[in-house]
């Protein structure tokens, strides 16, 4: 918060633009790519009519009449990792690779000049998933070997048998025999159905053999930040420049039972653009025109095209 104002009115404005940054993220430029930043807690300028609160303002670079960029990788490797629980010295699994770099460049000296900055992450973090799964007995509708907690049969009943006693108004029903349902009463749509479901990987735990199948499988994210700025000095009272930046991100859960029956486990695409281009024109020693223009647009779907169901 800023100034006693929740996150979703504050505003952050890249080279004098709005990104719409609010509930969700927008257009964030990596860390080389900025030259300065200022913070203001409180505005009431017109030209920070996206706020009710603080406003972060971010200048980006640009290029000039010499080359320079940065080039930066950071990683993080499993057999480098610290295990996660002191206790029991369970290892990390995660693993990351975030590398980058910009370059600023003439184009035609003190004329023309660009500024191109890249950042992409590959990155794989844990996560578990447990089931209660059918066991290969029990897929071929044979359930006499399927036990309660107590260490009991699992009486299977056919729901067809029900009977009312008129007097009591009790129900009853008929047990399959042998615990087993006969083929003549599987739906054939749970028939096709059961096709695609995986088995266990695991006996279960308890006499009622639950969480039977256990996983420990990535979530993959993919992010790439690609932005392009152009400066163009026509005369020395013109400064004009235009950028367009953008991000992709790709959250993918590991499809790890094989089957098209499972569906994404809470993967995302979340990809945003955004354009700005700016002109000033020195009139005179008293007279400046300022010409300002911004687009930003946002992207966010929670499932991920890669782990949807064909």
């Amino acid at each position: 918060d800023d100034a006693g104002i929740s996150s979703r009115q504050n505003d952050l404005y890249v080279d004098g633009t709005p990104v719409q940054i609010g509930p969700k993220g927008s257009y964030t430029p990596p860390m080389d790519a900025v030259q300065e930043f200022s913070v203001q807690q409180n505005s009431v300028d017109a030209e920070y009519g996206h706020s009710a609160g603080g406003v972060l303002s971010v200048g980006m670079k640009s290029g000039t009449n010499e080359f320079h960029g940065t080039a930066y990788y950071f990683g993080r490797n499993p057999a480098l990792n610290a295990a996660v629980n002191s206790i029991t010295h369970e290892p990390s699994t995660s693993r990351n690779h975030i590398w980058g770099g910009t370059l600023g460049n003439p184009i035609i000296k003190r004329k023309l000049f660009a500024f191109t900055s890249y950042e992409q992450w590959k990155m794989n973090e844990p996560l578990n998933n447990f089931f209660t799964l059918p066991t290969d007995l029990e897929r071929t509708v044979n359930f006499s070997q399927s036990l309660n907690a107590i260490g009991g049969l699992q009486t299977i009943f056919d729901p067809w048998s029900t009977q009312v006693n008129p007097a009591t108004g009790a129900a009853s029903r008929t047990a399959f025999p042998g615990n087993i349902i006969p083929a003549s009463k599987l739906d054939p749509t749970a028939v096709r159905f059961m096709k695609d479901i995986w088995g266990p990987n695991n006996p279960g735990d308890g006499l009622m053999g639950l969480q039977n199948f256990k996983k420990t499988f990535p979530m993959r994210t993919k992010y790439i930040n690609f932005s392009e700025r152009v400066d163009w000095n026509p005369k020395d009272t013109w400064r004009i420049f235009g950028r367009f930046s953008q991000v992709n991100t790709d959250l993918t859960p590991e499809r790890y039972s094989g089957s098209v029956a499972q569906r994404d486990a809470n993967g995302g695409v979340m990809n945003n653009r955004n354009f700005a281009a700016d002109a000033v024109w020195i009139k005179d020693s008293r007279t400046v025109f300022s010409f300002r223009f911004g687009y930003a647009s946002l992207s966010d779907n929670y499932d991920s095209p890669p782990s949807e169901i064909s």
